[in-house]
């Protein structure tokens, strides 16, 4: 999946963009800025899911290992990639160690999903901003848009202090 999102990084050499990555897309987007570190200016990881799921994750988990016959294709192919991406977690982790763009942790304190807790463990572990959303869950896109704009905006704002010579890096 990191593959087939790259291409959307083609634009102006000059220019590099915020890569905002929510709950299994957060592993992805981390890979493509692994991989193509010129292009991407900084991350926001919006209840990134990296292998510590909370409740609700285990419970669906579960009900799809009992009920995967029954499941709907697009229902089946959510669950193995959920499965396939366990083995994967570990270099993506250790790519984060060894970014070189900001990265900012966005998380909800009601997320059942991924714990709040291992996002904050994820932030500390990197050395990343961290932001709590005290009332948000896992979909923020849905519930807490206004957090996920100040999210970018932490996230362009840090890039920008990184870039050498106060150039503008990261696209608005």
């Amino acid at each position: 999946q990191a593959a087939a999102l790259a291409a959307m990084l083609d634009g102006p050499p000059e220019q590099r963009g915020v890569l905002i990555g929510q709950s299994y897309g957060a592993p992805i987007a981390t890979l493509i800025a692994a991989q193509h570190p010129e292009k991407v200016g900084a991350l926001v990881l919006m209840s990134g899911f990296f292998g510590d799921p909370g409740p609700t994750a285990k419970r669906l988990m579960g009900l799809g290992a009992v009920a995967g016959p029954l499941l709907p294709r697009d229902l089946k192919n959510a669950l193995a990639e959920v499965r396939g991406q366990a083995p994967q977690l570990a270099g993506v982790r250790a790519s984060l160690a060894g970014r070189r763009q900001p990265v900012v942790v966005l998380h909800g304190e009601k997320d059942t999903f991924v714990p709040p807790s291992a996002a904050r463990a994820l932030a500390d572990d990197i050395g990343a901003r961290y932001v709590a959303v005290p009332t948000g869950d896992h979909f923020l896109n849905a519930c807490c848009v206004t957090d996920v704009l100040g999210a970018v905006e932490l996230a362009i704002t840090e890039a920008e202090a990184r870039a050498p010579g106060g150039v503008t890096t990261a696209a608005r």
